[in-house]
């Protein structure tokens, strides 16, 4: 189970990150400055917890939207692997 964020944290990141998709980036403190731009938060806690939850959005996105798999001619070639029974 992950970390439980309150509601109100993920609707106010995710209508950010809907209206403003390039602004954002993977960085923490740049998406802090941007948060602190664009919207007035009364608290800077509730103002990182969004910036936050804003850089894991990203970083999900880029993983899905880059996924590092290796191909066949990538992956190291382990001649000394074995197959089978251990002994």
């Amino acid at each position: 189970m992950g970390k439980k964020r309150a509601i109100s944290v993920r609707r106010i990141a995710e209508k950010l990150y809907e209206k403003y998709p390039d602004k954002f980036t993977d960085d923490f403190e740049e998406n802090k400055k941007l948060v602190k731009e664009v919207i007035d938060i009364p608290t800077k806690t509730l103002r990182n917890e969004v910036a936050g939850y804003i850089q894991s959005i990203k970083s999900k996105r880029l993983i899905i939207l880059r996924p590092n798999v290796p191909t066949d001619s990538e992956r190291p070639n382990d001649s000394r692997r074995r197959r089978g029974r251990r002994r």
